[in-house]
């Protein structure tokens, strides 16, 4: 009888074992696929993050910037939305490389105000962070005539 139980315990001991070693592989496998998604979401990585989508618009101004000089090349604002309302407003100043965007990031600081929550680089981007009253009594559909009419004058 005791060499029974014994057994059943050395089961039960196995199966716990393969249990807490199956968890492991799940925990490291959605890690590693956040991480993934995470990298996704970054305009350094991934050229299909400047084009809108249902959950952010985007609208795209090539400027005269040559890129010498510290130069922005080309500027994204990228408005998220839930429905028609604004949840959020980033405006992306790109750069030829992420250098250019360091030695330039003192120039974009100083333009800070109280409608600017941050400024700061991210690779070859420099991005302002709206404070929300900047855009929380806008709408998706102001958003979209407001750029095709700039877009018509262009």
């Amino acid at each position: 009888m005791a060499k029974k139980a014994k057994r059943k315990s050395k089961k039960n001991n196995n199966l716990m074992v393969w249990v807490f070693v199956a968890l492991f592989l799940l925990i490291v496998i959605s890690i590693a696929v956040i991480l993934t998604l995470n990298n996704s979401s970054d305009p350094n990585t991934n050229e299909a993050f400047f084009v809108s989508d249902g959950s952010k618009y985007v609208v795209t101004s090539e400027l005269d910037g040559s890129g010498e000089d510290g130069e922005a090349i080309s500027a994204h604002d990228v408005y998220y939305y839930s429905g028609d309302t604004i949840t959020d407003h980033k405006a992306y100043f790109e750069f030829v490389d992420e250098r250019a965007a360091e030695e330039a990031l003192p120039d974009y600081q100083s333009l800070q105000d109280n409608d600017i929550k941050s400024v700061e680089v991210n690779g070859r981007f420099i991005v302002f962070v709206a404070e929300p009253s900047q855009y929380e009594k806008i709408t998706l559909e102001q958003v979209k005539q407001w750029s095709s009419v700039n877009s018509e004058e262009e």
